[in-house]
């Protein structure tokens, strides 16, 4: 009895880390379409100034990033076309996102809060609800839903670059300030060693 006990709140435990996993796994600041990868960013230019930027992040991303990510690729785009600033011209402009962004920890570590798995399965252990089920000589088949998984995030923004300061402020940035204060948070994928 002991033993049914501690094989499901071990199963409980192991499947509460496997959706904590899930949640923290990043997502990368990497160009979409790379090496078949579907997360990521892709740029073009729709005419002139004009540029089109998305950033498509895993469905478990947080907002805040993915915006980051796809402020972070105009500037670099803006910065390699030898802009000075750009404005947003389709697309929200959320400068709290950036903030957030800029102020959360970098360190997926901190996600899990140093928590042991064995007290969040402890509940479960001892708890009076679950008891081992004996079957003589039947296979029994416990069917669990899965839903589908959630879409993934996507941001777009149509950007105009520009040499001097946007006439509406709400919507302009400077390429300097955002590459300086985000550069830092960037995630990228980890190096393949060959």
């Amino acid at each position: 009895m002991q033993h049914c006990k501690f094989l499901i709140g071990t199963l409980i435990a192991v499947a509460f880390a496997a959706s904590l996993t899930g949640c923290a796994s990043p997502s990368y600041y990497q160009a979409a379409g790379e090496g078949g990868k579907y997360f990521g960013y892709a740029d073009r230019q729709v005419d002139g100034a004009l540029y089109r930027i998305n950033f498509v992040a895993s469905p478990v991303a947080n907002f805040d990033q993915t915006y980051a990510f796809a402020l972070y690729r105009a500037a670099e785009l803006a910065q390699s076309k030898g802009a000075t600033h750009f404005e947003v011209l389709e697309g929200s402009v959320n400068r709290d996102a950036i903030e957030r962004f800029i102020g959360r920890a970098t360190a997926l570590s901190q996600v899990f809060d140093s928590k042991d798995l064995t007290d969040i399965s402890r509940p479960y252990l001892e708890s009076p609800m679950i008891q081992p089920v004996r079957y003589m000589r039947t296979q029994t088949y416990i069917y669990v839903p899965v839903q589908p998984p959630p879409p993934p995030l996507q941001i777009s923004l149509l950007i105009r670059l520009l040499n001097a300061p946007s006439l509406d402020a709400s919507k302009g940035f400077d390429v300097q300030d955002l590459l300086t204060r985000l550069g830092p948070k960037i995630v990228r994928p980890p190096v393949k060693a060959a």
